[in-house]
């Protein structure tokens, strides 16, 4: 093996003195390790990294090569530093220190970054490096003393390779000669070779004592950094010899150059003062060592700010920490400053005071600094070059290669406020940075902002384009001035009282002026100016570079009197809840606001009245409502400007109370080993929360608790490592089932990982593989967790790079490490955090999850063999597997390894087998949508991907998918319903005028947020309703702040008090709030906070004792009120300083057993202590690392095993292992499993996605209310489990939902034999209704007078549908009745509160098929009683229906409970009625029925009470005629497909014949169109003796039968591809015939087939057309060559102008043709259509233009790719019905 250390010694020994090197004999060479002794090394041949810790970011991990040797491999990616980092566990001490390694320096992505091995001393000060410079083959060299991105004290290497080769590298240290020297040479090729001896030590600060070797890769500005270095046989030596003491040195200067003299006006603050002073000085040390950036502490003993004179500031060095500086000389700064009495005055003008002016320096030094502008990221300056003939000073902004458009912003002391404000200032726009080949030019703003916030006055200075002035957010005028470089006069004049705004904008080198003036009464302005801020606004993948200059900002304004109202404070929303109030005076709106007045006080004035400006007030529709508060007259205020109040209420629901599916859970029973024993834990479910259910604890046999536990949780003191536990579970106090777990060893579980291999990509670079994100689901339906792993290659990808990346690949594993499958995406689809999104969940209600993926050709899925991969073993492929990768970008493509074409689906895999249930093709693919669409060229925007799982309709989930967020944003919503995804609905910005765009965020979260009991998805600033529209959006109106695309998101319950749900988050734009707090289900903001730059991270969690959660994020550095601190949700400021505290901003989870939260980052716990305001890590996990680069969070963190605490997973270095880490510390509390809580569970459902983010739940939980949780009284959604197993005497539970459009819904409980029908046009989200049928009762008397036939059943409601009415059929046996008479029973309810039974009014009792029916409310228990046989008394008149003859007799009886009738064997008891029986309307002989046909009116007949046939007036032509109906049961000619519906029938027609359509009307039961199924007619034809299809239109619960003949006639329900045999599901336009057939548009050809490809003509169209919209016919046409089907329809089309003559004719229609014919019907039906602004490349047509407008618009057709249109292309069935379809729904609107 190469490692044989000597062996290389020996070989490059003598290979450099052969090539003379300079090297000496054995013994006196410095670099021989002989001479030395190890201090400590690695070889890393056991696998282990020796202790390299990698930051965020990066990693390390042993590699093994194709010779079989081991090395570290340090890799690291993003937008930050990354190091990984080898600390000693104690530092050298020895004079001489020798440093050995192997050294394999890798290229670094860009020229501008660099990476790095650094060694430092113990004081962390840098000594020695290496340096491998960015770009291919980048230059090495070394430096002593430095780090980092400064590369001038580097000297370069060019005698070895810098081509990726393995190095040898040795280090020497001499601490008593204050020098270090080293050798590098190619370990391959020791030919190449360079020394450095005697470099010197003495001119930077250190210690002679080493502690650190560190793996760096740096990062420069605007740049993403990728680098790997990989390291080996890394050895340290040292001497026998102590190193010798090092002394400090004195500093002898301070050598930065600074101001010395400054002059200030008279009255400025000391802190302003040395707000102009350096921070930091370097100085010089006696030694000569120059010691950069010494801070600095200024003073003034004798400040005196009102006192004219001069003063002396002093500069004391601070040197506490900084190693081996002493300033025994004492060695300060000075500045003098000078106080006078001089300051800026600004000319006056008539009428007008001055309020705010200045100059920026012309006449004494401005203050505050830079006049009070702040920024981040981005640099100030006071400028007194000459810009464009300005050389007095003046204000610079400067944004230099920035991600994101930077803020400057000056904010006034005193809002300014008056009857007229004036602004006049001078504005350098200046150039900003060409966009190259990006879409998009950057721009610039100056804006005014009021006091409440609203942007109301802005001028744009975009590349390329003149200025644009904007008032508010839509008022727009475009100026001419088209050059950025020069100077304008600006002049704002804010006519508070007349409410008007007009501009003035001069240019100064050719005095040219623009005036505009517009009314300030449809501008968001409040009358007062509070801000002003510089703006650079960055496009997608342009980097923003701009330089803009302000100067001489003076601001007056018309004072008004002090007591003017200038505003009216914002009023929080008002919530109600719905039929609460009926009218306006019991809303309980404000009597009272407080005004703000002219002179800053503040003051209470009553409301007039509420006046509402939104509709009108409806107690029972949900909604948000806009009052309008008229302030009552007031003596004592001044309301000229007539400032009124605004209060929005919101009508809110109650609180739903649907129930979900949700998976049924086992204990989840671990015992892992504690500090002091063994600690056990065990899940509660939801369904036990509220139930007596306790535990017993056994170890080995023995029970440990003397009383049953209520918690969940056990510390067995005496428990040791393979100790059996056995938990019973006790409801009631009765044991119902028992749970054994065998103890670990360890604290965590570990699952053993198939890491899969390497691969080599099309450019021949080798890439591996690494465990990242996880879910996880009840694959098998056990009710144990699987756990899915994702794995990423190497060379994955940010949406933002490009590159060929490895295929992503998928796994399945058992817990105990069996793998089930294993899924590779393929090379359709690129690897990274923000593709291939996936989903685990039971999406169709087996028990079972699924797997849901977006997926391309090539997808595959292997099984597995004995739990091992078996890639002979394959389960499913997707699409064309010979293309895979075909649609993406080679090496040599213009985007390397991006996606450009193909098709794209959303697949859905059995979580068990892997096998593929069904895919769908996505509407979103780039291959139907294009690239540009996006916002960019280069995929970066359309490669940004979300998922997610939503309740949509409250009961079931279904499935959400993202893709855009930058710009364009689109979801689309799938159900998984009989095998096969079924789109829901979509949504897209684009579709929408772009509402919403660009506020989409890394991730998205899921919730009830409206309590509708449906889920809205809540994507950042944009929150979309369960039926994807959008609820609302961060608008900046209507009480919620501006929003943006943002990187961190919150959704949860957050305050103790508030019902419902809030959302945190920060944001990326400079210019809206960094920090923002938010209403769920309004938008309304809570709080927020402006730092004015793009805010990364951001976390609510609950961490201190203030009721509510807390929150911070990456706001400002140093500013309390802008981001800085940790902050309450009530409004209190719990510290100063989130990052002093040393929060991390990552995730937040439970651990410790309080009901406070914990804060996770990387690989290690953290607890807020609040008394000392400070972090301490509680826990911190080894030998594994998190993922995901700088997002550093878990694989998983979830309540997957235990108690209700969470898990967190991880990988190890090496990838071969998974750990589920559990907490040991016991807890009080008694909480159910947060996976049964719906925004929890959605949560872990979604906390993959993109940029990870922790769960929270939909109930509040904090210490504040402990005594809420220690008595079980937490809120708990009623749950229905599919999968739960079932024991004989439980109840058989159904779970429904039914839309408003259906009128009843069916349930069946087969196991009891009981049907449920719910028959009402209301919406059910999430019913339940549990049966269970009883042989006995316990403790319930029975009725008197009666005796039982022991049937009795139990009904149970959910409470959402507790009152509602129910229609039951209940079947008995006739065998079981205890000796009853059959013909006595009667069904009673009993009633709990009165215990007693009561009799069950409406029932039924069919004795022919053992059925009691009955209607009722109420539910609970029910029972059969009946008489046993006796001699009767009373009358009972009883009613007989013969079946055979149906003709009717008559009995008399005796009987004394009430009146009874029977037919058919069905008896019908009520209480006190008579029952008459009704005349027979229609007799018929056998099974034929016959009627006289009026041809006047519409003749009807009644088959059965299934079917009934219709015969128009004038549809029959003859003299008497009658129609004639008969049953044929014993036909043989059937319809070979589906399933009947109704026996064949057939209709003649005598003496006479059928002129138009009969109809034929059939019930249909709900259960007949499962499974996407379609209900047909068909007609036999005699000629050809085949069935023919006839038009059949479903309706709610009919179809009908269109005949223009008379003949047999059958009804069948059967798929689509059955009945049609050119169409198959997996077309694309299946579906699209589907609801064209089942709406009665088309039949098909008689040879069963659809032609879906064929062109259509005009006629057929037209007859189409026709069945759609049955427009009316106005007038005849001469139309003799149109054949007799289509004459009538080609005359409607002509007479209504839709057609003209020349389309009476057999043509085929084309693309332009299709859509005129249907936009003019829509407008003829009334629709009012808006055109689209959308161009064509190939529509030059001024008629065409407007056609194709309107119906792009209505989303009746797009074009292509390319932007044409293709007008002239001839028209298929499929396409023009797909058009037809979606015209329709225009209608439906």
């Amino acid at each position: 093996m190469r490692k044989i250390y000597a062996f290389v010694v020996l070989i490059s020994f003598l290979l450099f003195n052969i090539f003379g090197n300079g090297f000496v004999a054995k013994g006196n060479n410095i670099f021989d390790p002989s001479n030395y002794v190890l201090f400590d090394g690695t070889n890393f041949e056991d696998g282990s990294t020796w202790g390299f810790t990698p930051g965020g970011g990066a990693s390390a991990t042993v590699v093994t090569d194709v010779y079989g040797n081991k090395y570290l491999e340090a890799k690291g990616s993003g937008s930050g530093t990354r190091s990984i980092v080898k600390t000693f566990s104690t530092s050298t001490t020895k004079d001489k220190v020798l440093i050995l390694f192997d050294w394999q320096p890798m290229d670094v992505s860009t020229a501008a970054n660099n990476s790095e091995v650094l060694i430092s001393d113990e004081n962390n000060n840098p000594l020695f490096r290496l340096v491998k410079k960015g770009g291919t083959n980048g230059a090495i060299g070394y430096s002593v003393g430095t780090t980092g991105l400064d590369l001038s004290k580097v000297t370069y290497i060019n005698t070895i390779d810098t081509s990726q080769k393995w190095l040898t590298v040795r280090i020497l240290f001499d601490f008593v000669a204050e020098t270090v020297s080293f050798e590098i040479f190619n370990k391959d090729d020791p030919s190449k070779y360079f020394s450095a001896y005697g470099l010197d030590l003495k001119n930077i600060v250190y210690l002679n004592k080493i502690k650190k070797i560190s793996i760096i890769g740096n990062r420069a500005s605007g740049n993403t950094l990728n680098f790997t270095t990989n390291v080996d046989n890394v050895y340290i030596y040292t001497s026998t010899t102590d190193a010798p003491i090092q002394g400090s040195k004195n500093i002898v200067e301070i050598v930065s150059s600074y101001t010395y003299n400054y002059d200030f006006p008279l009255g400025t603050s000391i802190n302003d003062i040395i707000s102009f002073f350096p921070t930091a000085l370097n100085v010089k040390l006696e030694n000569n060592v120059i010691v950069n950036n010494v801070p600095v502490s200024w003073s003034c003993y004798n400040y005196n700010p009102g006192q004219e004179g001069n003063y002396l500031f002093v500069g004391n060095l601070i040197i506490d920490g900084i190693t081996g500086v002493k300033n025994d000389y004492n060695i300060t700064a000075q500045i003098n400053v000078r106080l006078l009495n001089l300051s800026f005055v600004p000319p006056q003008i008539p009428g007008y005071e001055i309020v705010y002016a200045t100059d920026f320096g012309d006449t004494i030094t401005v203050v505050p600094k830079y006049w009070g502008f702040t920024t981040q990221n981005a640099t100030l300056n006071i400028n007194t070059y000459d810009i464009k003939g300005n050389s007095t000073p003046k204000l610079e902004f400067t944004q230099v290669n920035q991600t994101g458009g930077r803020v400057a912003t000056k904010t006034f002391g005193e809002t300014i406020k008056g009857d007229a404000i004036l602004v006049k200032m001078n504005w350098y726009p200046g150039l900003l940075n060409d966009k190259g080949s990006n879409p998009y030019e950057n721009g610039g703003e100056l804006r005014l902002i009021d006091s409440s916030g609203n942007v109301f006055w802005k001028l744009n200075n975009t590349r390329n384009s003149p200025l644009q002035l904007i008032l508010g957010n839509s008022v727009v005028f475009n100026t001419y001035f088209t050059e950025p470089e020069k100077w304008y006069d600006i002049e704002i004049n804010c006519d508070v009282l007349n409410k008007v705004i007009s501009t003035k904008i001069t240019d100064t080198e050719t005095s040219t002026v623009i005036e505009f003036t517009y009314s300030s009464d449809n501008v968001a302005f409040d009358g007062t100016l509070k801000s002003i801020s510089l703006v650079g606004i960055r496009t997608s993948g342009n980097n923003i570079t701009w330089t803009t200059y302000l100067d001489n900002v003076w601001i007056y304004n018309k004072p008004i009197p002090p007591n003017r109202i200038i505003n009216v404070d914002k009023l929080p929303y008002k919530t109600i809840y719905v039929n609460t109030a009926q009218d306006i005076s019991q809303i309980g709106l404000p009597t009272r606001v407080t005004v703000t007045l002219a002179n800053g006080t503040k003051k209470e004035v009553e409301i007039a009245k509420w006046e509402i400006l939104s509709g009108q007030w409806s107690a029972d529709k949900p909604g948000i409502y806009t009052f309008k508060g008229v302030l009552k007259e007031d003596s004592s205020v001044d309301n000229t400007y007539g400032k009124y109040a605004i209060c929005y209420v919101y009508n809110r629901l109650q609180p739903s109370k649907a129930v979900r599916q949700m998976e049924w859970l086992n204990r989840g029973l671990i015992a892992l080993k504690a500090e002091n024993g063994i600690f056990i834990n065990w899940r509660l479910l939801a369904d036990e929360y509220k139930k007596d259910v306790k535990f017993n604890i056994y170890r080995n046999g023995q029970k440990l608790n003397t009383a049953p536990l209520s918690v969940t949780n056990y510390l067995d003191v005496n428990g040791n490592p393979g100790d059996e536990y056995k938990v019973e579970t006790l409801v009631n106090g009765i044991k119902i089932e028992e749970t054994k777990v065998k103890a670990l060893d360890k604290d965590y579980i570990s699952i053993p990982l198939q890491k899969p291999e390497d691969g080599v990509n099309e450019a021949g670079e080798t890439y591996t593989y690494e465990a990242n994100d996880c879910s996880v689901g009840d694959l098998d339906g056990d009710g144990e967790y699987e756990i899915i792993v994702k794995w990423l290659p190497s060379n994955a990808i940010d949406s933002s790079q490009t590159g060929l990346t490895g295929p992503t690949i998928f796994d399945a594993y058992k817990l105990d490490g069996t793998l089930l499958w294993r899924i590779n995406m393929g090379l359709n689809l690129t690897s990274g955090a923000h593709y291939n999104q996936f989903l685990v969940y039971d999406f169709d209600g087996d028990g079972k999850s699924e797997f849901v993926v977006k997926t391309a050709d090539g997808t595959t899925v292997y099984g597995a063999t004995y739990g091992r991969v078996d890639y002979n073993k394959v389960i499913s492929v997707i699409g064309d597997p010979a293309k895979n990768g075909a649609y993406r970008y080679g090496p040599n493509g213009p985007f390397p390894g991006k996606v450009w074409g193909g098709p794209e689906y959303i697949s859905i895999f059995d979580g068990e087998t892997g096998a593929v249930l069904d895919s769908i093709e996505y509407r979103y693919s780039i291959e139907k949508t294009g690239v540009a669409s996006w916002g960019d060229t280069w995929f970066n925007r359309s490669d940004r991907f979300l998922a997610a799982v939503a309740y949509l309709n409250g009961t079931t989930p279904s499935i959400v998918f993202g893709r855009g967020y930058y710009a364009r944003t689109t979801f689309v919503a799938y159900d998984f319903v009989n095998g096969k995804l079924q789109e829901r609905w979509h949504f897209d910005t684009q579709e929408i005028g772009g509402k919403g765009e660009g506020m989409g965020n890394h991730n998205l979260s899921v919730a009830d947020v409206d309590n509708d009991g449906c889920d809205e998805i809540i994507a950042g600033s944009l929150t979309l309703d369960h039926d994807g529209k959008i609820l609302y959006v961060m608008d900046g109106e209507m009480g919620r702040e501006l929003g943006s695309h943002g990187d961190a998101l919150h959704v949860g319950a957050f305050f103790p008090d508030r019902e419902g749900i809030q959302v945190f988050g920060v944001h990326e734009v400079p210019a809206v709030a960094s920090l923002e707090l938010h209403d769920g289900a309004t938008g309304e903001t809570l709080q927020a906070y402006f730092a004015y730059k793009d805010t990364g991270r951001g976390v609510c969690a609950n961490i201190a004792s203030e009721p509510g959660y807390e929150f911070w994020g990456a706001g400002d550095f140093y500013d309390v009120n802008k981001g800085a601190g940790i902050y309450n949700v009530y409004g209190k400021i719990i510290s100063n300083d989130c990052r002093a505290a040393g929060l991390p901003m990552n995730f937040a989870l439970y651990w410790d057993g309080d009901l406070m939260q914990e804060l996770l980052d990387d690989v290690s716990i953290f607890k807020y202590d609040e008394t000392r305001d400070k972090t301490d890590i509680i826990r911190t996990f080894e030998d594994v690392k998190s993922i995901n680069g700088t997002k550093a969070n878990p694989c998983l963190q979830a309540d997957i095993l235990g108690d209700w605490r969470e898990e967190v997973i991880y990988p190890t270095f090496d990838n071969t292992e998974l750990r589920i880490y559990s907490t040991t510390i016991p807890t009080q509390y008694r909480i159910y499993t947060l996976m049964h809580d719906p925004v929890y569970r959605l949560g872990i459902a979604w906390q993959n996605v993109a940029y990870n983010q922790p769960p929270h739940t939909s109930f509040y939980l904090g210490e504040d209310i402990r005594d809420v949780v220690l008595s079980n009284n937490l809120p708990v959604k009623d749950i229905f489990y599919p999968n739960k197993p079932r024991k004989a005497d439980e109840p058989e539970e159904k779970l429904f939902y039914k839309s408003s459009s259906e009128s009843k819904v069916d349930l069946y409980f087969e196991n009891n034999k009981v049907k449920i029908t719910i028959e009402n046009d209301e919406e059910i989200v999430g019913g339940k209704i549990s049966v269970r049928r009883l042989s006995t009762l316990n403790g319930i008397q029975l009725p008197s007078g009666l005796d039982t036939t022991n049937n009795y059943m139990e009904i149970i409601k959910s409470e959402n549908i507790r009152n509602m009415l129910m229609k039951v059929e209940f079947t008995f046996s006739p065998n079981n009745l205890n000796g009853c008479d059959i013909n006595s029973l009667k069904l009673y309810r009993y009633n709990s509160t009165t215990a007693k039974w009561e009799f069950v009014n409406g029932q039924v009792v069919d004795t022919m098929k053992n059925i009691i029916s009955f209607v009722d409310t109420e539910g609970g228990i029910y029972g059969v009683f009946g008489t046993k046989p006796a001699t009767s008394s009373g009358v009972v008149t009883t009613i007989i229906l013969n079946p055979q003859s149906q003709t009717t007799s008559s009995t008399t009886g005796t009987s004394s409970k009430g009146q009874e009738k029977t037919q058919q064997g069905i008896t019908q008891v009520t209480q006190g009625e008579t029952q008459q029986p009704k005349p027979q309307i229609q007799t018929s002989e056998k099974n034929i029925v016959t009627a006289k046909i009026d041809t006047n009116t519409v003749t009807n007949v009644q088959l059965n009470s299934q079917v009934k046939i219709s015969v128009p007036p004038q549809a029959v032509e003859g003299n008497n005629p009658v129609i004639k109906v008969e049953t044929l049961g014993s036909y043989t000619e059937k319809v070979k497909v589906g399933t009947t519906v109704i026996e064949p029938i057939n209709i003649s027609i005598e003496n006479g014949k059928i002129q138009k359509s009969i109809v034929v009307e059939v019930k249909i039961a709900p259960e007949t169109i499962k499974n996407d199924k379609v209900v047909i007619g068909f007609i036999f034809d005699s000629m050809s003796k085949k069935w023919v299809p006839v038009l059949t239109k479903k309706n709610i619960n009919t179809v009908q039968l269109e005949l223009n003949k008379a003949g047999t006639v059958q009804v069948v329900a059967a798929k689509l591809s059955e009945i049609y045999s050119d169409i198959k599901e997996n077309n694309w336009a299946y579906n699209i015939f589907n609801q064209a057939i089942t709406k009665g548009i088309i039949t098909g050809y008689a040879d069963l087939t659809l032609k879906p490809e064929k062109q259509i003509t005009y006629y057929e169209a037209a007859v189409i057309l026709d069945r759609a919209f049955n427009l009316e016919k106005s007038s005849n046409s001469n139309l003799s060559e149109v054949p007799q089907w289509a004459k009538d329809a080609i005359m409607k089309m002509v007479s209504n102008e839709i057609f003209d003559e020349t389309n009476a004719s057999n043509g085929i229609v084309s693309r332009i043709e299709a859509v005129k014919f249907m936009v003019k019907i829509l407008e003829k039906k009334g629709l009012q259509i808006e055109p689209e602004d959308v161009k064509f490349k190939d529509i030059n047509n001024a008629e065409y233009t407007e056609i194709v407008s309107k119906a792009y618009k209505l989303g009746i057709v797009k074009g292509y790719p390319d932007g044409s249109f293709k007008p002239d292309k001839p028209v298929t069935r499929s396409e023009f019905v797909a058009m037809l379809i979606r015209a329709i729904e225009n209608i439906n609107k």
